[in-house]
């Protein structure tokens, strides 16, 4: 009977039959030109053929042999081993210690090349190792190894016990066995006790003496860690998904930013609790990286929760509050972690489409009580899933809706790929002998994320914009009198009979009319894709213009940069001036700085700060709030979307004011209409594909009262036609609501 073929890399499906590494497991090494000699020359131990062959030099001393994996240093190859490859460390370490002492102890190293003044940990001679070891099909389990584990590669001797070489090594050669890892060797408690043979020692140091010259007849390397269970206060934190309220707590904070939640171990820098948890607790960080992700998406709205604070600025700055808090969600059995809460009024208008059904209000009432588990367990709720759009109602197949949800609710399907990995796993786990899948998870995806976006105010509705383009503008004006034509000719009295119309509608039309009919279509196509791609990466700044915003200020930019820009041209100056565009931004984003600062800076007494709260611009608490326009009465309100604080607003600034000191930061800063003597004059902001922290920067900021210092709302572009490509659309008669039907046709009298 044959199995399935298994991953030779993945820890998972590492056997414990001997050799553990055979040749499918060495593919990646036996498939390079010297891979075969190199690993005969490794088992028979000819490390002077070895050294005459640099292409296998090389890449044992900077690739993992296993998977070939990168490792710029000896460290970084060490670490990799212990947590991408655990299984087939046992022996190995010690093994490396022996080649080391014998052919790698003269400095420089022969194999890598490297200067050293006492020690050195040749990566060359540490990947043959573990290729000695886990190749060699003599042994049966780790207290029972090979010939390999069993003989001292520094002075050649056999020993019939793995006890018998640790003595060895420790008395005549002075070298150290076996590593330490705390947590697998140690009880947790007060008192250092062996937790492989249960034995209780005065002091942490004998403990490790007991470990490390292999004096533990029970040591077994393949024990798991010890680890406290989550605490109940993270438990309830973590299933109610009341994050944002450690803003409050400042000694959890501590806690989480000081010390390891998994074995209690207390650090005095942030940095030295990270490389701890990715170094001893590497099997949950490596799993809780979904978890994570989404906590730093729900953590734009509360900011960073470090205590104490950082040094580390940016959008990129993952909290290692927030990691501990991914990997202690990983550790529990939780079906699905959502980082935030569902209130009652942000459901009814989410679901406003759907709520008069009882399966609309059964889908309420789980996001309320948070019983995602019912959103795919519920008969009813299936049903509903996989046949309604929970955005407009409409009843689809489940092919189809799919489909629709991407092309009619693209704006909030960005976010469901991040909750997708969790919901496969869940519905999988209720799901496991099912032959298809009847649940719609893109819906339930999506309805999670929306409701979530919506209970954020992450993202605001898209309004209709159009940009000029002058291009086009000229040949749709061309083009335009052709359109106008009629595609069939028809009698001078237009009272033709109801056949003659018929008739006259199937003759064929012209070549000419044909091409044209073709361009257009393919105009009002190449408009669209443009219009999407500016959906990515474009935005639209609606600016004032009275003298105190920052329109007028930016026209004087541009008159001072033309000016400056007539004397740069002289052959005498070196350097050339910076666009105009980057210019405009910069002093937009300095500006903003400029004026957030100062309005910090004000007392509770101060004009300014009385104007400000007067308007709405800050709370009372002194945050900005967000705003969002209101149809019914044409005005902005002000959204639950939680406020930022004017501290936080100004690091915003000052993280603007570098991004856009990159003059490839800004693509495009342009009017789209004449200046005039209008109200409201919109701009068009395109930002680079590649300048991710704008963007992300950019959406935090987007509909917060902040713009409104500068005299400007920010939005992003919309996803439709321009307005020529509605004009040439009307042309065709493709326009929606544009033609007249043919009861509406007048006759001539």
């Amino acid at each position: 009977m044959t199995t399935l073929p298994v991953s030779p890399t993945c820890p998972e499906a590492q056997s414990n039959e001997y050799p553990k590494l055979t040749n499918a497991a060495l593919t990646a090494l036996l498939s390079k030109p010297y891979g075969v000699e190199a690993l005969r020359n490794i088992q028979q131990k000819n490390w002077d053929a070895l050294q005459q062959q640099p292409d296998a030099i090389a890449d044992l001393t900077h690739h993992c042999v296993i998977c070939g994996m990168f490792c710029n240093r000896p460290q970084d190859l060490n670490l990799h081993m212990r947590t991408q490859h655990p299984t087939l460390l046992p022996n190995v370490m010690s093994k490396a210690s022996q080649l080391n002492r014998a052919q790698a102890s003269n400095s420089p190293c022969r194999f890598c090349d490297r200067e050293f003044r006492r020690t050195h940990q040749c990566p060359v001679m540490m990947q043959a190792a573990l290729l000695l070891v886990n190749t060699d099909d003599t042994g049966r389990s780790f207290s029972q190894p090979g010939d390999a584990v069993l003989c001292c590669d520094v002075c050649n001797m056999r020993f019939q016990e793995l006890m018998q070489l640790h003595d060895h090594l420790h008395q005549i050669h002075r070298l150290e066995p076996q590593d330490r890892d705390p947590l697998r060797d140690m009880l947790t408690g007060t008192e250092p006790v062996c937790s492989h043979c249960l034995s209780m020692f005065a002091d942490k140091p004998a403990l490790r003496q007991h470990i490390t010259l292999g004096q533990c007849r029970s040591f077994d390397p393949m024990r798991p860690p010890a680890e406290y269970p989550v605490a109940p206060d993270w438990q309830e934190l973590i299933v109610s998904g009341t994050i944002a309220q450690l803003r409050q707590a400042p000694q959890k904070r501590m806690h989480l930013t000081l010390r390891c939640q998994f074995c209690h171990t207390a650090f005095q820098r942030t940095g030295d609790l990270s490389l701890h948890l990715q170094t001893v607790h590497s099997v949950l960080w490596h799993d809780s990286q979904s978890h994570v992700q989404l906590l730093m998406e729900a953590s734009h709205t509360f900011g960073c929760l470090c205590n104490p604070m950082t040094n580390a600025s940016g959008l990129q700055h993952i909290c290692v509050a927030l990691r501990q808090l991914g990997m202690m969600m990983q550790k529990m059995d939780q079906p699905l972690f959502l980082p935030w809460t569902f209130e009652q009024s942000h459901i009814q208008t989410f679901l406003q489409a759907v709520l008069h059904e009882p399966a609309g209000q059964q889908l309420r009432e789980c996001l309320r009580l948070r019983q995602f588990v019912t959103l795919w367990t519920d008969p009813l709720l299936v049903q509903f899933l996989r046949t309604r759009c929970l955005q407009c109602g409409q009843s689809l197949h489940p092919a189809e809706l799919r489909e629709h949800l991407h092309r009619a609710h693209a704006s909030v399907m960005n976010a469901q790929q991040t909750l997708m990995p969790q919901l496969l796993t869940a519905v999988g786990r209720e799901n496991a002998n099912d032959f298809h899948c009847d649940i719609s998870i893109s819906n339930i995806s999506v309805q999670l994320c929306c409701s979530s976006r919506f209970c954020f105010k992450i993202m605001d509705a898209g309004t209709a914009f159009t940009a000029e383009d002058s291009e086009m503008l000229e040949t749709f004006k061309m083009m335009g009198p052709l359109f106008k034509q009629e595609r069939y000719e028809r009698p001078e009295d237009g009272r033709e009979s109801k056949k003659i119309r018929k008739d006259g509608r199937k003759q064929e039309e012209s070549k000419d009319t044909q091409l044209l009919m073709a361009m257009g279509q393919l105009l009002l196509k190449v408009d669209a894709e443009q219009q999407a791609l500016k959906r990515q990466d474009s935005w639209i700044c609606f600016m004032q213009t009275e003298p105190q915003a920052l329109l007028p200020s930016l026209i004087q930019k541009a008159a001072e940069w033309k000016q400056t820009t007539k004397v740069k041209q002289e052959p005498t100056m070196d350097h050339s001036p910076l666009p105009l565009r980057c210019l405009l931004t910069q002093h937009l984003a300095e500006t903003l700085l400029h004026r957030v600062t100062k309005l910090a800076q004000c007392s509770p007494e101060d004009p300014l700060m009385k104007v400000a709260l007067e308007q709405g611009l800050l709370t009372q608490e002194g945050h900005f709030p967000y705003q969002r326009w209101n149809a019914q009465a044409q005005c902005l309100k002000t959204t639950n979307h939680q406020p930022i604080t004017i501290q936080r607003m100004i690091k915003y600034s000052e993280q603007m004011v570098e991004i856009l000191k990159d003059p490839c930061a800004t693509v495009k800063f342009h009017s789209l209409r004449p200046l005039s003597t209008e109200a409201i004059v919109p701009w068009m902001w395109q930002i680079s594909m590649r300048s991710d922290d704008l963007q992300v920067l950019l959406t935090t900021l987007q509909g917060s009262t902040v713009w409104s210092l500068l005299g400007l709302s920010l939005k992003p572009h919309a996803l439709h036609l321009s307005k020529q490509g509605q004009h040439l659309q009307t042309l065709m008669g493709k326009g929606q609501g544009k033609s007249q039907g043919k009861s509406k046709t007048k006759r001539s009298q």
